[in-house]
């Protein structure tokens, strides 16, 4: 549990008077099969997602709200890059957030939600994105990468690119608001 009010990093985050305050303290966890990261509703973190670990079949590793109200807010503010990347990772399900590019970035890449594969040389499998409010994705029309929910391979054409590749991707029932580039993109030449 992860609570931006009343939280505390010393604690041991396993129920909701024990929750974490923030975002670096899950970025420093390794998640196991079956664990949950769930964030308070009505609650905003301002920073970057890069959660650890791989679920394993039928025991993904879920990140979700808790609570009533608005949904969690994670917001990048003025940082450059995506609000939220798993990286060389499979068995993941992110659902019900709301996610803030921040502020606008003309000349640099910004994401939203950021799932790829750089060295892993293999198909990454399940992966969700549900009930999302994704916003402000205010980047570089350039390229491509500049992407509400991106799911791919970069560098598609190297060693990595032709080997790796995506299996039971689901994106459902999100919002996008104003993502200057591209809203949903999944990809690989594998």
């Amino acid at each position: 549990y992860i609570d931006s009010n009343n939280g505390n990093d010393s604690q041991d985050g396993l129920s909701q008077q024990q929750a974490w305050k923030t975002i670096q303290k899950v970025n420093a966890m390794l998640f196991k099969p079956g664990d949950k990261i769930l964030f308070k509703s009505g609650c905003r973190w301002t920073g970057q997602l890069h959660p650890q670990g791989s679920g394993a079949e039928k025991r993904p590793i879920c990140i979700d709200k808790y609570g009533k109200g608005a949904l969690p807010i994670i917001s990048q503010e003025n940082l450059s890059g995506t609000v939220i990347t798993l990286q060389n990772q499979d068995q993941w399900e992110i659902r019900n957030l709301e996610i803030d590019g921040g502020s606008d970035k003309s000349a640099e890449v910004v994401g939203g939600i950021r799932i790829e594969a750089t060295t892993a040389g293999r198909v990454l499998h399940h992966f969700v994105v549900s009930g999302c409010v994704i916003r402000h994705i205010l980047g570089t029309v350039k390229s491509y990468e500049s992407c509400a929910i991106w799911v791919g391979v970069p560098g598609w054409d190297n060693k990595n690119g032709l080997t790796t590749g995506f299996d039971d991707v689901l994106i459902e029932n999100n919002r996008i608001y104003r993502s200057d580039r591209t809203a949903i993109l999944v990809w690989t030449t594998a």
